[in-house]
């Protein structure tokens, strides 16, 4: 187990590095918060993105490191073995705590590692000419960006379970994914949250088709959210739905009535940042530039099924999306509209 001392003047420099971080960036919307006002449309770049030297940074040459982020915005390899026959029951588990211990200290490395290059991203973004920050981005640094937020909000809390509870940590995370940075998931917790989303999306589509059916028998006005509109356009039952899809606010609200704003109000935040990654992602070289895990990665993130998917099928639907999103319908709410009508079809 890590030293208490050694651990707490972990914990302290995150803190502190959090406290006077000269730019917040939570998400969604990492780009605009720049003001970067980005052009879908836009095939080139005005100003080359500055190619980092450190090898961290950069994804397997043959794939295009303009829209693959940093190795070190994943979780690393879990080098965990099975016991052997004639190992004791304690001296597997002590190897094993071992091997988890490890596991959390690279990602914690990797948080920070991210943390810094965020840093140096954002200094240079806002040091670009106003009219040529649209192009300053790649879709690389942009999820980097975007990752980088959520992993180091979550890096105080988790470093004080992992501070207590050391190589018992695994146990006590299952349950609480939502704190644990995404660099820091056991596979097993991944696959978890893959699950657990699809069979959320699976139980919201058929309330949703069971609700739209009985509208239609009882003789209710057509629910108008079925045809191409804007987030803002949706029908109450249409955005709530098209949230949890996309699983953007906790499971347990599921359960409880909420205001017709804060479903909406998620929504439109995930559907702003999901726009201006399909942007870069066509403008970059599209996804067939893109490993398998970045694959997979995406098309959670769009509330995509995932499990049980072969790479062709995943990259397929994901370039029909993509295109959906960036090809001949215009600007702002038009694509909106497009993506809203292509979710709703199913």
């Amino acid at each position: 187990m890590l030293s208490t001392s050694s651990f707490t003047a972990v914990s302290r420099q995150f803190l502190i590095a959090r406290a006077v971080a000269c730019q917040k960036c939570p998400e969604p919307f990492l780009l605009r918060i720049h003001g970067i006002q980005l052009r879908a449309a836009s095939t080139s770049s005005s100003i080359a993105p500055k190619q980092h030297a450190q090898a961290q940074y950069l994804p397997p040459s043959s794939l295009n490191p303009r829209v693959n982020p940093a190795v070190t915005t994943l979780p690393p390899p879990l080098e965990a073995s099975s016991r052997h026959p004639d190992q004791s029951f304690f001296s597997y588990l002590y190897s094993a705590g071992r091997a988890y211990l490890t596991f959390y200290k690279t990602g914690f490395r990797h948080v920070w590692t991210n943390h810094k290059e965020a840093r140096k991203i954002r200094a240079r973004i806002r040091n670009a000419p106003e009219n040529r920050r649209d192009s300053a981005l790649t879709r690389a640094e942009s999820q980097l960006l975007h990752r980088d937020a959520h992993a180091f909000a979550r890096l105080p809390l988790f470093a004080a379970i992992l501070l207590v509870c050391g190589e018992f940590t695994p146990l006590v995370v299952l349950s609480f994914t939502g704190v644990v940075p995404y660099q820091c998931r056991i596979p097993a917790q991944i696959q978890q949250g893959l699950e657990r989303a699809a069979q959320r999306r699976g139980d919201s589509w058929r309330n949703y088709r069971q609700a739209t059916a009985r509208n239609y028998r009882q003789g209710e006005v057509e629910d108008k959210s079925s045809a191409p509109s804007s987030v803002d356009a949706l029908q109450p039952p249409a955005a709530r739905h098209l949230a949890r899809v996309l699983d953007t606010y906790p499971r347990i609200f599921d359960r409880v009535p909420l205001p017709a704003w804060y479903p909406r109000r998620k929504l439109k935040a995930r559907m702003g940042y999901l726009l201006q990654d399909d942007a870069l992602l066509a403008r970059d070289g599209g996804v067939a530039g893109l490993s398998f895990q970045e694959v997979q990665f995406a098309s959670a993130d769009r509330g995509l099924d995932v499990l049980g998917k072969s790479e062709q099928d995943l990259r397929s639907r994901l370039g029909e999306w993509v295109n959906k999103s960036t090809k001949g319908v215009g600007k702002g709410e038009a694509r909106e509209a497009s993506i809203v009508s292509h979710m709703l079809q199913g």
